[in-house]
């Protein structure tokens, strides 16, 4: 009696995975054996330099080039089993950049808009990352707004990123600044 309870139970659960398996596209049942993972880049340090008077345009910040491969992030958070093409979409989660010898005089409050830019070894077309309008207060970390229905994928397919750092002066800093931004990645 208990085999054909057993049988039962067994025939139950394959008719259920059937059913859920044929209502389903392939994407729709990856999504829900991987429901996504947030991937924290290493921190990339940035210079900013002398800023001689308050300007009206964007001036370009600094450049820093980055190996970044989150390919192997992804398959080490999916047991190998899934690849960047695999991914439905990747987007910028988050950006922050902090300031690491900030003072009173040489801070944030000294521009009024930031924005982080990005271009790679596989997509060479800048995109924006992250932008930032910056109250006149005294601020070492500020933390980007991003549109996270632009996709980074074609970006992050290849092993080299391109981070550019663009802002605008409301008046002049005495000294270089130095400073390290965060950037998090979305995968599903």
């Amino acid at each position: 009696m208990k085999k054909n309870w057993l049988r039962l139970g067994f025939a139950t659960i394959a008719l259920g995975a059937l059913t859920f398996a044929q209502s389903c596209s392939v994407s729709e049942v990856v999504n829900y054996v991987f429901p996504g993972f947030t991937y924290n880049a290493d921190a990339v340090e940035f210079t900013i330099p002398i800023v001689d008077s308050a300007g009206t345009t964007f001036a370009s910040f600094d450049s820093v080039k980055v190996e970044l491969n989150l390919e192997d992030a992804l398959r080490e958070n999916t047991n190998g089993n899934i690849s960047i093409s695999d991914a439905d979409k990747i987007y910028i989660e988050s950006v922050r950049l902090d300031l690491t010898d900030a003072d009173n005089e040489n801070n944030w409050a000294n521009f009024t808009d930031v924005n982080m830019m990005m271009a790679s070894n596989t997509a060479t077309t800048v995109v924006e990352m992250a932008k930032a309008t910056i109250p006149d207060t005294y601020d070492e970390s500020i933390d980007g707004t991003v549109d996270q229905s632009v996709s980074m994928k074609e970006y992050v397919k290849g092993n080299t990123i391109y981070y550019v750092i663009y802002g605008k002066s409301r008046r002049a800093t005495n000294k270089e600044l130095h400073g390290k931004a965060y950037v998090s990645f979305r995968v599903e």
